[in-house]
């Protein structure tokens, strides 16, 4: 997923990769050091803490009833 964002293949992801990306909003979360750019490693980490956090009982799997639910729309 990483390389496929990273357009230009330069080892980060820069703000217009971000952008352009589906989801960056989400993974600007990564961005540990705040310098506007997220490594391979940076990404890597974000991806295991949200794992852990989606992951309620740490059994090391993510099931249906743990997965975050969308707000229903007013029907």
């Amino acid at each position: 997923m990483f390389d496929r964002i990273d357009a230009n293949h330069d080892g980060v992801i820069n703000a217009s990769e971000l952008a352009a990306s589906p989801g960056g909003r989400m993974l600007s979360r990564a961005d540990a050091d705040g310098n506007g750019l997220i490594t391979k490693a940076e990404m890597e980490a974000g991806a295991e803490a949200m794992f852990k956090t989606m992951d309620k009982n740490g059994d090391g799997v993510v099931t249906a009833d743990e997965r975050p639910q969308r707000p229903q729309r007013p029907g």
